[in-house]
């Protein structure tokens, strides 16, 4: 059972449920929020049983590197193994191939003089590395968003190149600091390694989206929102939509899809976007696409023609018969509410 608090208290009772049933809770279907929140109490407890033997799940304390090594191989789905290049780690040690797996993957390198230290607390950047290397992110030619952040100068130097891939990424850009010096704890680091399994399908920004051939009946997902500018054709992430975000006046909101949907059913899918202020009045803004780029095709873009004002209350809504370029649709109605600050 998961020990947590403050963090995702359904958990706790889908682990009951994944003990106690099948595919049917309290006598009704899962429904497809219960059905992810299923699948992420497997991985994690999964991750967490390659490193542990009989403990249970603890969310709300600081992880160690072999916990957190752990837990991405279990959600990035890692099996092949490499070979042992640490002093520290032996054969008979509980988490050894989960060492070899991520050795594999180029995820872990160790800490120096051969030592590993899979017992150390994790600080976040080293998770922020290990991320980025599970990731494969390109080597990062300009440092243009890390002096963003406020404690910029704390961030050691093997580590600003990962966290400014990150950001590139949109991971990391909604955050004031990094703080790269502190620990992570379970709850942070699933969060965490979960956004960053979302861009394996779906990399934002300069990077290509994995769009499904044909699809069969898998419904169109929404994944997310953010701000973005867009120049010559290419949108850049500024900060992810949640529930405060920072808008000026030239500035997008960026709708991310799981698949291309800006070729096919445009006229269709143009009609399916609105933006709405908190008294239900549809905001004046133009529906875009950047069409002819496959780094821009599971993206549609919205320009408020009139300003968004500081403090106001938006709405996007999504209509349920959005289409991707496959013909499969949304399937139900979405709404996505921010506050500007």
């Amino acid at each position: 059972m998961f020990k947590a608090k403050g963090f995702k208290t359904t958990l706790c009772l889908i682990m009951i449920m994944l003990l106690s049933f099948s595919t049917v809770a309290f006598g009704q279907e899962e429904t497809a929020e219960v059905k992810e929140e299923t699948e992420m109490a497997e991985w994690i407890t999964k991750g967490w049983s390659k490193v542990h033997n009989d403990k249970e799940v603890v969310l709300d304390e600081n992880v160690t590197r072999i916990e957190f090594v752990a837990l991405i191989n279990s959600l990035f789905e890692l099996k092949d193994k490499g070979e042992n290049i640490f002093d520290d780690i032996k054969e008979d040690d509980i988490y050894y191939k989960e060492i070899l797996k991520a050795v594999k993957a180029g995820i872990i390198v160790g800490k120096g003089n051969g030592k590993f230290e899979p017992l150390s607390e994790i600080t976040r950047a080293e998770a922020y590395t290990m991320l980025s290397r599970a990731l494969k992110l390109e080597e990062v030619k300009e440092m243009k968003l890390i002096k963003n952040f406020k404690d910029y100068e704390d961030i050691p130097k093997w580590a600003k190149t990962a966290v400014e891939g990150l950001a590139q990424k949109g991971m990391l850009v909604d955050k004031n600091k990094v703080k790269c010096v502190e620990k992570l704890t379970g709850e942070e680091a699933v969060t965490l390694i979960e956004t960053a399994h979302k861009l394996l399908e779906v990399k934002t920004g300069d990077t290509t989206v994995k769009e499904e051939k044909g699809g069969g009946n898998n419904p169109l997902n929404y994944i997310e929102s953010y701000v973005a500018n867009i120049e010559n054709e290419v949108s850049s992430n500024v900060a992810k939509i949640e529930e405060e975000v920072v808008f000026e006046d030239g500035m997008y909101i960026k709708l991310v899809f799981d698949r291309g949907i800006v070729r096919e059913h445009w006229e269709n899918n143009r009609a399916q976007i609105k933006l709405m202020d908190k008294d239900g009045n549809e905001v004046e803004a133009k529906v875009k696409r950047i069409a002819d780029s496959d780094n821009e095709k599971s993206f549609i873009f919205i320009e408020p023609l009139e300003g968004l004002e500081k403090g106001g209350i938006y709405k996007i809504l999504i209509g349920k018969d959005l289409k991707a370029n496959n013909g499969n649709t949304l399937g139900k109605d979405l709404t996505i509410e921010f506050t500007v600050k």
